[in-house]
């Protein structure tokens, strides 16, 4: 599931005893594909509990945005002062400036892209806890009946797409041996 919708597992642990089974999750799903998401991770089980929360990231960005800016304004007048440094000493030390200017680029670039990451992957932490003895016949009868859905709606597309493709060739078969006796009238004729 985590895989349909472009996410990733970010870790997963899983625990096993005779009598129950127990399974956390943390996924990083792509923000616009969260709602979907979230709908079919509520349809592998019954859901108990579910809390949603959000961050606002507003600040921080525009924050992080402006040092980025900052900074690379910062790296492109050291440049352009180092190109009309004239002595050893001036270039030197315009260098070392530039040095440290583009160390805080840096940051401020991985900042942003941190920040970025966060704004365009959600977390979504999931716990699974099962017991041996929450299975039942109706739970058995849902599921045959979820296969069977899944079965019918499998062949009702593989019909959709040879359906088409079978009238094409009877098709073709019919106008191959129209051509075909109309040559042999033709030849007989003649």
């Amino acid at each position: 599931m985590t895989k349909r919708y472009e996410g990733i597992v970010a870790s997963s642990n899983v625990d096993t005893t005779a009598e129950r089974g127990r399974a956390s999750l943390d996924l990083r799903i792509p923000t616009q594909n969260l709602r979907a998401a979230l709908a079919d991770i509520s349809d592998l089980a019954s859901v108990r509990e579910r809390s949603e929360g959000s961050l606002d990231i507003t600040a921080p960005f525009i924050g992080a945005s402006e040092r980025f800016a900052d900074a690379r304004a910062e790296v492109d007048a050291l440049l352009a002062q180092l190109a009309d440094a004239g002595s050893a000493d001036e270039i030197a030390q315009v260098r070392e400036q530039l040095r440290a200017a583009r160390a805080e680029l840096a940051a401020a670039r991985a900042e942003l892209a941190d920040l970025k990451r966060r704004a365009d992957f959600s977390t979504v932490s999931v716990a699974v806890v099962g017991d041996a003895d929450d299975w039942s016949i109706g739970d058995a009868a849902g599921d045959a009946l979820s296969v069977l859905e899944d079965l019918t709606g499998a062949a009702l597309i593989a019909l959709a797409v040879l359906l088409p493709l079978l009238l094409i060739a009877l098709a073709a078969g019919f106008g191959y041996r129209f051509f075909i006796r109309r040559s042999r009238e033709k030849a007989l004729d003649d």
